[in-house]
């Protein structure tokens, strides 16, 4: 059980660390490239910047309330961060 547990805090911190740099990148790169002349870049989407956030915020709030649930609603919980967190990295990296 505590294999999943830090599984599941540890990708739902990522993902909430990488989702904010992502969110200022998105917000700073348009001025700063713009004062480097260059012109068009892709960046991530607001898409994939909100779903890195939210499925963070969320993996962040199952950690936090977990700890007055049964043994087995958590490890139903840290399952879903966990498959949460990796389709949101395969979506906003590889797809």
């Amino acid at each position: 059980m505590r294999i999943l547990d830090t599984v599941a805090g540890v990708l739902a911190a990522g993902l909430l660390l990488l989702g904010l740099l992502l969110l200022a990148l998105q917000l700073l790169a348009p001025s700063v490239l713009a004062a480097w002349g260059v012109q068009d870049a892709a960046g991530p989407t607001w898409g994939r910047v909100v779903a890195h956030v939210a499925v963070g915020v969320a993996g962040e709030v199952v950690v936090g309330l977990r700890a007055r649930w049964s043994t087995s609603a958590r490890a139903g919980a840290d399952a879903t961060v966990i498959v949460l967190s990796l389709a949101v990295l395969w979506w906003g990296w590889w797809s």
